[in-house]
């Protein structure tokens, strides 16, 4: 009798063990996740932030001449970002969600299409879309995430 309980008592031990240690891993898992997610994420935000940046000068310009200019004297730094940012796209496509993603691509191809880094003559779309699917990833970010929206006094900080 006394020898089964102790037995039982060994296997409700040794059960504990391996669930803690189950439990223990995939928490440590899940933060290092988050953890890289949020660098990638903080990553291409700086970068999509100078690009869309630059995307928004653009449409402030009205002269055809002065959009060239303007392409001209960015075309360097506007390639390397936007290159920084495919880069940084597709290391991220194994690990972030999938909605996120796919906000990004789609500002990715509307900021390729105003810079228009290889074709510095190419007319600029008739509307800005940039900022509203600028806005339209900060929302997937934050409902995925689960971030509370940021107050009106702040969000007045920030470009529109």
């Amino acid at each position: 009798m006394i020898a089964s309980l102790i037995g039982l008592g060994g296997v409700i031990v040794a059960g504990l063990s391996v669930w803690l240690s189950y439990k223990w891993r995939n928490a440590v898992m899940r933060d290092k996740l988050f953890e890289k997610q949020i660098e990638v994420i903080s990553k291409m935000m700086d970068l999509i932030s100078r690009l869309v940046l630059d995307a928004t000068a653009l449409f402030d310009l009205k002269d055809k001449e002065k959009v060239k200019e303007y392409r001209k004297g960015m075309q360097d730094r506007d390639e390397s970002h936007l290159n920084m940012l495919q880069c940084t796209y597709f290391q991220a496509e194994t690990f972030l969600p999938k909605e996120i993603m796919e906000k990004t691509y789609d500002l990715m191809i509307e900021l390729t299409g105003v810079l228009s880094l290889y074709d510095i003559d190419a007319n600029l779309p008739e509307e800005n879309n940039c900022i509203n699917q600028y806005w339209a990833l900060i929302n997937s970010i934050r409902n995925e995430y689960k971030i509370e929206k940021l107050t009106k006094e702040f969000q007045k900080l920030l470009p529109r």
